[in-house]
């Protein structure tokens, strides 16, 4: 029992599942809703769509285990009672053939997907997977910010990857000039989420490198709290989250005409109250396990996110062009 729990801590299966969530709210609250408005159906059938999903779970599960397996040595000192290593519930060796395992079913499943043409993103998946295991090494660690970056663009390929192949299609059928306003208020929706994920990320991300300050700074990760400190670090999470708040109230004084309930009241519910209170939090905070719950924190304001996905049905509807 205590091997299966440390497999799924392994694989980090709470980022799995908001990856999961994040996929389906895009395909039902904007890709569908809008091939509904113009009376067509998906290029990707949803028992293909699904295939995707776990093709890309895969890949950062293998990720994540490669991860873990390099930051053994810093792990050891930022979570030592936490350490699935440590009590060898599961051996190194086993943890990178996991890894591999993951890794290279996504390779298998992608390539088999661009052989049978069932969506143009089979290829851009391989590289994904090359890419985010080559970035999980120490040695990428020690490039300033370098993991940070690479860890929030993510959120940006799990929205934008539907976007490829669903593009593709309506340019291969000439539909582009047929819809060209239903397509562009589907692009700008896709931006304004592309923005706001990729800042709660990159929040994240920052915090839990506060949490993991001592072993980052013993094994020279150029974490930004490693490289500039306290205060500086503070500051660019209050400047990032400042940013976000105004993306967040952008958006609303866009969309506020379309559904003045949805888009005023549950927006500010869902996302600027939680984030009020992460600041507050955040200012407070000094401890490691400050910084643990300021991390779980976002992974909520990040659910919220996804929950705003489905007040876009109405902007989508109405048809809204800005």
């Amino acid at each position: 029992m205590k091997s299966i729990s440390s497999f799924f801590k392994l694989i980090r299966y709470r980022q799995l599942l908001l990856f999961t969530l994040l996929f389906l709210a895009v395909r039902i609250n904007i890709i569908d809703i809008f091939y509904a408005n113009i009376g067509l159906q998906s290029s990707i059938s949803l028992p293909i769509y699904f295939v995707l999903i776990f093709t890309f779970m895969c890949v950062l599960a293998g990720a994540y285990i490669f991860n873990d397996y390099c930051d053994q040595g810093i792990d050891e000192i930022n979570r030592l009672d936490k350490n699935i290593f440590i009590n060898n519930t599961i051996k190194p060796k086993t943890a990178l053939k996991l890894s591999w395992i993951f890794t290279g079913i996504a390779w298998a499943i992608s390539l088999t997907t661009a052989i049978l043409n069932l969506s143009y993103c089979a290829f851009i998946f391989i590289f994904i997977s090359t890419f985010l295991t080559y970035a999980c090494t120490v040695r990428a660690k020690r490039i300033f910010m370098l993991k940070n970056l690479i860890i929030t663009s993510a959120p940006l390929i799990a929205i934008f990857m539907p976007l490829i192949d669903e593009y593709m299609f309506l340019l291969r059928d000439n539909l582009t000039e047929k819809y060209p306003d239903e397509i562009r208020i589907v692009f700008h929706i896709f931006l304004w989420f592309a923005l706001f994920f990729t800042l709660v990320k990159l929040i994240r991300v920052i915090v839990r490198d506060m949490q993991d300050e001592e072993g980052d700074r013993a094994f020279k990760v150029q974490s930004l709290i490693v490289r500039c400190g306290v205060k500086t670090t503070k500051r660019t999470v209050y400047v990032l989250t400042s940013i976000l708040m105004a993306a967040v109230i952008a958006f609303q004084i866009t969309y506020f005409h379309i559904n003045p309930l949805s888009i005023g009241g549950g927006i500010t519910i869902l996302v600027l109250a939680p984030l009020i209170y992460f600041l507050i939090e955040f200012k407070k905070a000094s401890v490691v396990q400050d910084y643990a719950f300021l991390a779980d924190l976002v992974n909520i304001i990040f659910i919220s996110f996804i929950f705003v996905t489905f007040f876009t049905r109405s902007i989508l509807v109405c048809g809204a062009i800005v």
